[in-house]
């Protein structure tokens, strides 16, 4: 591909809430990446709603797997993976981190803190004291959440992989599976719960459970994703944690994760706050608010639950506005 100033990423298409939040979560890396600070990101509708990135200075497709491979390889460790290889610790572990973190972030350098404000609030615990965690958290038992982001970091090195050391021509495959598609789903990296795709229902596949458990993934993609947490920080409501971009919950109600789709170029801060406005989360009437405002498309995922605090997203559906609410979008750039 050329390089041109607007970057189509045709493997992130945005109905689906993996591939929404690896472009979420790209944009928020990019802001710590001297080559990409300032890159915005917006939506095409082709086929599907295809993820645009608009960088600072014109970049190829393979240069910018390179730029993001090569700071994922110099990075200082992922500090906001040390620690507890779970988020189900007790909370006052959790309260301790948070002050450390609080205390080692700087203006450039504030990743831990925000991943800190992603994963849970100290105010809200279970009954055996331990921390409530995201509603992003979608595993459990030995499917420890960190420890599986660990692994999942340590894959995307040369030597890092339990398979043994990979070239960086099978990197750059990676990186660019997950931006430019087709995803084929060739990684045994867990998917987090966060793609449906990734979930095996037995009844519907012509293989037994047992010959058909192993993970399938676009690993790439899920670290990309991962990124996306910081923008969507967990909050008390009453007695309940409330993670942005989640529908409020009635009791008994079924979780649903909700994200939006625009067409005018917008950076971190700006989909940050596009991410945390009520009106995302509402009733047909703020969907119609929000899309006045210049927002095209919103779509919703059910948190699907099940066994022991194990979940999946299920298969997205489009959030229309309220019967005879729909207003023409506006021609100007987004308002927000």
């Amino acid at each position: 591909m050329s390089a041109t100033p607007e970057l189509p990423l045709t493997g992130l298409i945005g109905s689906r809430p993996i591939a929404a939040l690896a472009a979420f979560g790209l944009l928020r890396w990019s802001a710590g990446i001297p080559a990409l600070r300032g890159a915005r990101l917006h939506w095409e509708l082709e086929d599907d709603w295809i993820a645009v990135l608009t960088p600072p200075a014109p970049l190829a497709a393979d240069d910018l797997c390179r730029l993001l491979l090569d700071a994922h390889a110099t990075g200082a460790g992922w500090p906001h993976l040390a620690g507890a290889p779970t988020l189900r610790m007790p909370v006052a572990d959790f309260r301790a981190r948070c002050r450390a973190d609080v205390s080692a972030a700087g203006v450039d350098d504030r990743l831990a803190a925000d991943f800190d404000a992603a994963c849970g609030c100290d105010a809200i615990a279970d009954t055996q004291g331990r921390l409530t965690p995201t509603r992003l958290h979608m595993t459990s038992g030995q499917q420890q959440f960190v420890a599986l982001l660990r692994e999942l970091a340590a894959s995307l090195l040369a030597d890092g992989r339990r398979k043994g050391r990979q070239t960086p021509a099978a990197l750059l495959d990676a990186a660019r599976e997950a931006l430019f598609g087709p995803w084929t789903y060739p990684d045994a990296e867990h998917a987090l719960g966060w793609d449906p795709d990734a979930e095996r229902l037995h009844a519907l596949r012509p293989l037994a459970p047992t010959v058909d458990n192993a993970n399938k993934s676009v690993r790439f993609a899920v670290w990309l994703a991962h990124w996306a947490l910081p923008l969507l920080p967990s909050l008390p409501r009453g007695r309940r944690l409330q993670t942005t971009a989640f529908v409020p919950e009635l009791r008994g109600a079924a979780r649903r994760f909700r994200w939006p789709l625009w067409t005018a170029p917008l950076g971190v801060d700006g989909v940050a706050a596009l991410l945390a406005t009520p009106e995302l989360v509402g009733d047909g009437a703020a969907i119609a608010r929000l899309q006045a405002r210049g927002v095209s498309a919103v779509f919703e995922s059910l948190r699907h639950e099940f066994g022991q605090g194990y979940a999946v997203f299920r298969p997205a559906r489009l959030v229309p506005p309220g019967e005879g609410e729909r207003r023409p979008l506006p021609a100007a750039a987004l308002v927000f």
